[in-house]
């Protein structure tokens, strides 16, 4: 069998995304205030709500996705992007010489492939976890080559 090349894809926060995620907190802590509950009760729900949106909103970085023939993925981290002439970004790498970690990933085969849309499921350290990409993710490029190359490994991959 021929050995087929790694592809990288950068992976930049969804600005779509964010916002998603903040109209869905707004309208939670709206329909909690609106209720008819304990006071108490209350202010704990709408502190769990900005708890979570405190997570979500510091959860967003770039990284870089290597895609492996084998259906493997390596998720690394990438350095602060810095600023280009025009308003651009260009995106420094982390090696994991310089101290950061690469996380192998295994590809599930139920991962959705959608024209805009990304779900990618994975199995990490024997536990399954997902990765939402959203065209505004990646590079237009990237996104397609993305999508593709999942189509492919999940149609090779056997029926469980």
């Amino acid at each position: 069998m021929r050995p087929v090349a790694k592809y990288s894809v950068f992976v930049r926060p969804s600005r779509f995304l964010k916002r998603l995620v903040w109209i869905a907190h707004f309208i939670t802590a709206c329909i909690v205030l609106s209720t008819n509950v304990p006071d108490l009760l209350q202010g704990a729900l709408l502190l769990l709500i900005g708890a979570s949106w405190i997570k979500n909103d510091g959860m967003a970085s770039t990284t870089e996705l290597i895609l492996h023939g084998d259906g493997r993925i390596k998720k690394v981290g990438v350095a602060e992007a810095t600023p280009l002439q025009g308003g651009r970004t260009q995106d420094a790498h982390f090696s994991i010489a310089d101290g950061d970690t690469a996380n192998d990933m295994v590809l599930h085969p139920h991962s959705t492939v959608l024209p805009f849309l990304v779900i990618l499921l994975y199995r990490q350290k024997s536990r399954l976890q997902s990765l939402v990409l959203l065209k505004d993710s990646l590079e237009a490029e990237d996104f397609r080559q993305l999508r593709l190359w999942l189509r492919w490994q999940i149609k090779q991959m056997p029926p469980k």
